[in-house]
């Protein structure tokens, strides 16, 4: 204790707390601002690390200016072109003047330090920053914090500033490649150590590279009622059943659901896990048959990691808020959104599109920063109902409010009920070409790594589940060739008897066999 009250008497006898003086260093401003005058190699270094506002000093900030002008226009950079500049801009005189300039020159007899002098300055600069934020902090809270945004905006903001400084710069590529090769040769010595999370359809995870990637923002798009929270659901399931094969522990999922309630995703994971009918338990018609699956199903979850959030009105802030904490408490793999257009951005902004684009832009940061793929579910535009049958086969242009969708997604995959891309006979029907009403297809139409493709599934509404078998089923996607650019991108199709075995009845260690069935 006697430490803390020390330190406590410290700060509250620092002059800068009495004075109310924001944090700088006037002399370590000078003695940088002489090093990148008298030293062009120092100058190219650290120019691309300096801001206007790093400078405290307003004379400073002139000078650092001008310095930066000559710097972006590749002009040389010394005592005579900065006086020049500060000459034209009209403020020689406000940073020292002539005299002032020259003696920064005369005063930095070597730039052995500069480094040193960049840290200090960078340290204060910080210092303000957290100054500002928690100014920042204390009004939104005496302001009563009317949008319910003050904790996850601080959060956010503080995460920002420590980040700052952490970028890494530009460094020769033959390291680079080192890494990628040492990588290669780990996944093909130990395959299982870096699969992705499954989604529990093996065509899709095959397409996918073994699942859904580290970092990978992931975009489901399809109109009302063709099942993608059924679909989003299913993956969330399959992955929370299935155990990671580094730690054996089940994946961690994170579910926010924007729409539906936590009990209602609980009945219908329920339904789909037990094989029973949705409708007879929406009735309360439940035998006891019913009864011993809806409790063997709920007896599969004892030792899952599948957790989910039913706030309604919720920003990108705040989804990375919780899945920052739970990442640390409990571990994270994956995290589903359902759905984009029912989520604001948390900012003041008039334009939908724009938000939109906004809060695209924040989740993928978020995937990258927890280095876990997120699923976002995304309604599409009414547009292709105008189109003609053959040509309703969804495209990218078809997302709905924004072009910011396609362009920060790394995966884009649409359900539909009918394809132009997937005339694939049903071995069941007898006659051939003949599709099922409760045929689906998930058409793959971005993939920033990999193939695009189509996968045929079948819808079974009872149980809102998605399934499919792999008996006689075609060569896997990675022996044929990919979409590169052709009119129709091949399609990975099994026969539609359907699958009544539970979710997750294959075992992990049979998973990437053809002949397997599907988790779903």
């Amino acid at each position: 204790m006697p430490e803390r009250n020390d330190r406590e008497q410290f700060r509250k006898n620092h002059p800068n707390i009495t004075a109310r003086e924001m944090p700088n260093s006037y002399e370590s401003e000078s003695a940088l601002l002489g090093s990148l005058l008298i030293d062009s190699n120092t100058a190219t270094r650290l120019m691309p690390q300096l801001s206007v506002d790093d400078f405290y000093t307003p004379g400073h900030k002139n000078l650092y200016e001008a310095i930066n002008t000559l710097y972006t226009s590749a002009q040389p950079i010394d005592f005579v072109t900065v006086v020049e500049k500060l000459e034209n801009a009209g403020t020689l005189e406000m940073s020292g003047g002539v005299e002032y300039v020259s003696g920064l020159v005369n005063s930095v007899p070597s730039v052995a330090n500069a480094d040193y002098y960049f840290g200090i300055v960078k340290k204060h600069t910080k210092l303000r920053a957290l100054i500002h934020i928690a100014q920042g902090m204390a009004d939104e809270a005496y302001a009563l914090d009317p949008d319910d945004i003050a904790l996850s905006h601080a959060e956010a903001e503080l995460y920002k500033l420590a980040e700052t400084g952490r970028r890494s710069k530009p460094e020769v590529i033959t390291g680079f490649i080192d890494e990628a090769l040492k990588d290669l040769k780990q996944r093909q010595e130990n395959r299982d150590a870096f699969r992705g999370v499954p989604t529990g359809f093996s065509y899709l995870d095959t397409m996918l590279g073994g699942g859904f990637q580290k970092s990978d923002l992931i975009i489901l798009a399809a109109r009302p009622g063709c099942g993608k929270t059924t679909f989003a659901m299913n993956c969330a399931v399959n992955a929370a059943l299935a155990r990671r094969p580094d730690t054996k522990k089940p994946y961690a999922v994170a579910v926010f659901s924007l729409e539906m309630s936590a009990v209602q995703i609980a009945k219908r994971i329920l339904c789909s896990v037990g094989n029973f009918d949705m409708s007879l338990a929406n009735r309360a018609a439940i035998d006891e048959m019913g009864w011993a699956k809806l409790y063997g199903a709920r007896n599969r979850f004892n030792d899952t990691r599948l957790f989910i959030d039913e706030s309604g009105d919720v920003t990108p802030a705040e989804i990375l808020s919780k899945c920052r904490a739970l990442k640390h408490s409990d571990g994270l793999d994956m995290v589903i959104i359902d759905y984009l257009q029912l989520m604001h951005s948390g900012k003041r902004i008039d334009n939908f599109v724009r938000e939109i684009a906004e809060i695209t832009r924040a989740l993928k940061l978020a995937a990258k920063e927890l280095d876990v793929p997120i699923l976002l579910l995304s309604q599409m535009s009414r547009d292709i109902e105008k189109r003609k049958d053959k040509e309703k086969t969804a495209q990218l242009s078809d997302l709905r409010d924004s072009g910011a969708i396609e362009q920060d997604a790394d995966i884009i995959m649409f359900l539909e009920r009918t394809s132009k891309d997937a005339q694939v006979e049903d071995p069941s029907s007898g006659d051939g070409n003949v599709i099922t009403s409760n045929t689906v297809f998930l058409n793959l139409a971005k993939h920033r790594n990999g193939e695009t493709g189509s996968v045929r599934l079948v819808w079974v509404p009872s149980t809102l589940t998605f399934k499919y078998v792999n008996n006689n089923a075609p060569e896997p996607p990675s022996a044929r060739s990919g979409n590169r650019g052709g009119s129709m991108p091949p399609t990975y199709a099994a026969p539609v008897t359907v699958n009544d075995a539970a979710p997750g009845d294959v075992t992990d260690d049979d998973y990437f066999d053809p002949d397997d069935n599907g988790l779903m």
